[in-house]
């Protein structure tokens, strides 16, 4: 469902997060990887799924950003997170997991956001703001 022209959301079930694509380049979260295959086909059914270059995590709970490595071996794309969650996602600790009755899972962070960093696609700019 597109909820703004260029923006699209598929609305978590569960306790998945919510997973948007902006302008069919930036993944915004990838859920806890339990629906891969139906988020998958959701996205190819928006846009062509080669263009998709990055894969943000808007924070490291398991929620968010367990599904990271299924994403990024389909995608091929980086995976961007604020600098204070990167060691979390890269170790898989203080993400929440357990919580979920799973394992951690973790994923290298390729690119380091802050506090003022700039996001950009065809037709959006976007800023990050750290909300700790």
């Amino acid at each position: 469902m597109n909820v703004f022209k260029h923006i699209a959301v598929f609305n978590g079930i569960g306790y998945d997060s919510n997973v948007f694509l902006l302008d069919g380049e930036i993944l915004v979260d990838t859920g806890s990887g339990t629906r891969f295959p139906i988020l998958k086909k959701g996205i190819e059914e928006k846009s062509d799924a080669s263009k998709i270059k990055t894969i943000v995590n808007t924070h490291c709970h398991f929620d968010h950003c367990g599904g990271n490595k299924k994403f990024r071996s389909w995608l091929g794309a980086e995976i961007a997170a604020h600098r204070q969650d990167k060691p979390f996602i890269e170790s898989g600790i203080n993400t929440m997991a357990e919580l979920f009755k799973e394992k951690p899972l973790i994923s290298t962070v390729d690119k380091e956001l802050k506090n003022g960093s700039m996001l950009k696609t065809a037709n959006f700019s976007f800023e990050v703001i750290a909300t700790p």
